[in-house]
């Protein structure tokens, strides 16, 4: 009787089954990478997203709560010559004010003789100058004395900003910064904050606008 022998082959894998095998690995890995890179980006997008919206809810309640306490009578802004004018009805990138205050004692912001006592007066802007000499200037929201004597920083995440080519520290729509309008009896500010993680990453923008009446 005839035996007949079957081997079996040890052979491996041949080098079109290995050349498939790896090319699918290496779309498996890519697509991967690709993948969690994208949800990377998009993280730190939304992080920087509610760091940008936090940092412009600061200042602008900061910029509302004092605004709110202003006398009208007393609004302000600083002009290109840097000089304090009268606030007029056009955009301004920085208002001053007063707030009244109680200097004498007497429980109330009215002296003896009948008159309104004032806090010293505070501006608050873009810090076109660069006061304080960080070297931030656009970019940083600051408030200062009405002689523009630093005094503390509200952002430095302001978008930078256009001028339109009217006068100086005029404009006439927001474009960016830090804005204050005139409207009614009331002030409009508007605050855009900007900010980019990396050169090959696209720029995160937040808007913020409030409404705010100063006492009569």
């Amino acid at each position: 009787m005839k035996t007949v022998t079957i081997q079996k082959s040890n052979g491996g894998y041949t080098l079109i089954e290995l050349s498939i095998s790896m090319l699918v690995t290496t779309l498996v890995v890519g697509t991967m990478y690709a993948i969690s890179l994208s949800m990377i980006k998009t993280t730190h997008a939304v992080d920087t997203k509610v760091t940008l919206r936090d940092d412009g809810r600061l200042a602008m309640d900061f910029i509302t709560r004092n605004l709110r306490m202003a006398d009208a009578a007393t609004l302000q802004t600083f002009d290109g010559a840097n000089v304090l004018v009268p606030l007029g009805n056009g955009i301004v990138t920085n208002i001053a004010f007063q707030t009244p205050t109680d200097l004498s004692g007497n429980q109330y912001a009215i002296d003896q003789n009948m008159n309104m006592e004032w806090n010293p007066i505070v501006a608050v802007g873009m810090d076109i100058p660069d006061i304080n000499g960080n070297g931030y200037s656009i970019r940083e929201l600051v408030v200062s004395d009405a002689n523009q004597n630093y005094q503390r920083t509200l952002s430095l995440n302001l978008s930078p900003r256009i001028d339109d080519g009217n006068a100086a520290n005029v404009f006439n729509a927001p474009n960016g910064g830090i804005t204050f309008q005139r409207v009614g009896n009331g002030i409009l500010v508007t605050i855009v904050l900007r900010r980019q993680e990396a050169p090959n990453e696209a720029a995160v923008v937040s808007q913020i606008s409030e409404f705010v009446i100063p006492r009569n």
